[in-house]
């Protein structure tokens, strides 16, 4: 991702659960870490206007735990101090600075619409890179909203919506060849379906 002045490029490095931000010159050139360590996953990073900081959100991952909270920072290239603005469980993959000073994220809804996520705004203070009143909901419907993205004017958002519909399949398998019979799709609902396990017998 390229700073709004074009001088710097910030992009992730790691696997899950060690997961960086890196800073180059946009010819790939002086590459250093910015930020990042062991456990962290960074889901959405942002630059601000004036290309002197960094926004991002980071979670870290627990054995055990299926979902952790996560976290929204400004990072201040120049000083490096971090400012934490939000943390929860609900914070989803979508970040945006815009020119006129929000943070745009990507906020999930509650139960039984945990799966969903909406965009919200918050305004930061210019000074010090805290949030003054409350957060604005943008965007309102299913769907998860991810990747989200800002024109340089400031007057269109562009995002992506993702819906997570996982389908079981059984198959036959030929024990002599080892290979698959064609699947067959199980349940015809479309909703999140998950195998658990079988009953004693093949034909239930």
């Amino acid at each position: 991702m390229v700073s709004a002045d074009g001088s710097q490029l910030a992009f992730l490095r790691g696997e899950y659960g060690r997961q960086e931000i890196w800073l180059a010159q946009p010819d790939g050139g002086s590459a250093h870490k910015l930020l990042g360590e062991p456990g962290d996953n960074i889901s959405a990073f942002a630059w601000s206007p004036d290309g002197h900081r960094i926004a991002y959100m980071s979670s870290r991952y627990l054995q055990g735990m299926e979902e952790t909270d996560a976290s929204l920072f400004v990072r201040d290239l120049a000083t490096q101090a971090t400012n934490r603005l939000l943390t929860s469980a609900r914070l989803r993959g979508a970040l945006v600075w815009t020119p006129d000073g929000r943070l745009i994220y990507s906020y999930a809804e509650l139960p039984p619409n945990s799966n969903d996520a909406n965009l919200w705004a918050v305004r930061l203070d210019p000074q010090a890179y805290r949030t003054v009143g409350q957060p604005q909901r943008l965007t309102s419907g299913p769907d998860g909203k991810m990747r989200a993205s800002i024109s340089a004017d400031g007057k269109h958002l562009s995002y992506l919506r993702w819906a997570e519909s996982p389908i079981v399949y059984v198959s036959e398998i030929d024990r002599a060849g080892g290979s698959l019979a064609p699947l067959r799709q199980l349940g015809l609902i479309e909703r999140r379906n998950l195998p658990f396990s079988w009953t004693r017998t093949a034909n239930p």
